[in-house]
């Protein structure tokens, strides 16, 4: 891919994603500090797709998906 950002670099590098109640997350950090960074990692990841891809990458995207695997 073309991007040039250091995608190894980021809040997310290095994390594993866990999937978990909100009540055992509650437990287990027992009021930690935590922020959410969704929004964050989506906007760099869009980033390095439209980096590939062009400003309509996600049409691009999908009509590529479908040529391959949608007939």
């Amino acid at each position: 891919m073309h991007d040039t950002s250091n995608i190894s670099r980021g809040v997310w590098a290095g994390h594993c994603f866990d999937i978990t109640t909100w009540a055992r997350h509650a437990d287990e950090t027992r009021g930690a500090e935590w922020k959410d960074v969704s929004e964050e990692v989506a906007s760099e990841i869009a980033g390095i797709w439209e980096a590939e891809y062009g400003p309509d990458w996600r049409e691009t995207v999908c009509n590529l998906w479908y040529q391959t695997y949608g007939r």
